[in-house]
């Protein structure tokens, strides 16, 4: 389930990211990592498992107007990243996308 980072960067990722959005990405990994939704860390993967999430929520996250629009970004982007039932509910990103909107 783990992916191997070093094969799965996409390179488009890496292009568009800017030195504020490092920043970001980091605190909002941290966030994800720290509620693990998809349980990959439980599993054993590594602390990174989540970088391309987090990157496509960091370059989002300041467009979201409310904690609702996060909560949709993030569920939105967890089931592109993943599937549906691997993502699960939206409820269940509630905390998650609460604590990221305060990033903001």
């Amino acid at each position: 389930m783990c992916s191997n980072a070093s094969t799965d960067i996409i390179l488009d990722d890496i292009i568009h990211i800017m030195p504020t959005e490092i920043s970001l990405h980091i605190k909002v990994r941290k966030i994800i990592n720290k509620y693990d939704p998809i349980r990959l860390l439980d599993m054993g993967c590594p602390e990174d498992e989540y970088d391309g999430e987090a990157r496509r929520i960091a370059r989002r996250l300041k467009n979201s107007q409310n904690s609702e629009q996060v909560l949709n970004l993030v569920h939105r982007i967890f089931i592109r990243m993943f599937d549906e039932k691997l993502a699960g509910s939206k409820e269940n990103y509630q905390q998650l996308a609460t604590d990221l909107y305060k990033l903001r």
